[in-house]
């Protein structure tokens, strides 16, 4: 059997009879990530933080040993002709934002920022044939605002070895496996969509209304929607 694991632009899912040939759908806007060492009371253990301006956001997680991970986005109308991954660029749009941001960018040498436009793709229809099957990005790429990109991956491993564990025929194995995440992975990637475009905006009074709407929003409710998602069974 053929498992195509190769990515947003796999060459599997080109080759599959019925599969979107569509490319990805660019998101509207790029990302700047990177880790380094960095220590600060500004950063508790166990706290992380996601800063929405207007078409930009920012946000640092902990990784715990004294690093921290961030993440910096900005709305880009063409994925190649995003900003270059310059750290003096990163500092004039968000320079004058909270602590510890400006001492965040600071801090990363230029060398160790990452930038990419961000894709996803719709949710798919085919995901095999015969012996051939994909998991992964290959099938259904996400956008990274719920950060279940891998995640899916893995939760696609976990079945598919549990298909093909369970059923002695390859190929039903493979069909039940497709069965069995294809609803799951749609949603996940039309709500990190949505999450996206929502955090995304642009224009003043739609950020108004957003902002208004997340501060009216019990904490309770986001709770029980990010444990739909993480603490998901499989």
């Amino acid at each position: 059997m053929l498992i195509g694991a190769d990515g947003l632009r796999s060459v599997v899912r080109e080759g599959l009879p019925g599969a979107d040939a569509a490319p990805p759908r660019y998101a509207g806007y790029s990302a700047w990530r990177a880790v380094l060492p960095f220590q600060s009371e500004a950063l508790p253990e166990g706290y992380s933080c996601e800063t929405w301006g207007r078409g930009r956001r920012f946000g640092y997680v902990p990784l715990g040993r004294g690093r921290v991970y961030w993440f910096a986005t900005e709305n880009t109308p063409h994925a190649l002709g995003a900003a270059p991954p310059s750290k003096s660029a990163l500092l004039e749009r968000f320079g004058d934002w909270h602590a510890p941001i400006p001492a965040l960018l600071e801090a990363t040498e230029e060398g160790v920022i990452l930038h990419n436009p961000i894709f996803d793709r719709d949710p798919a229809e085919v995901w095999g044939e015969g012996r051939v099957t994909l998991l992964g990005d290959a099938v259904h790429p996400t956008t990274p605002n719920l950060g279940q990109g891998a995640c899916q991956a893995i939760e696609d491993a976990v079945v598919l070895a549990r298909c093909l564990a369970g059923q002695a025929e390859v190929e039903g194995a493979l069909r039940a496996y497709e069965a069995a995440r294809r609803k799951r992975t749609s949603e996940i990637t039309l709500l990190s969509r949505r999450f996206g475009s929502m955090a995304q905006a642009s224009h003043p009074l739609v950020c108004r209304l957003r902002d208004t709407v997340m501060r009216m929003t019990p904490p309770r409710l986001l709770q029980k929607q990010l444990r739909e998602i993480v603490g998901y069974q499989l």
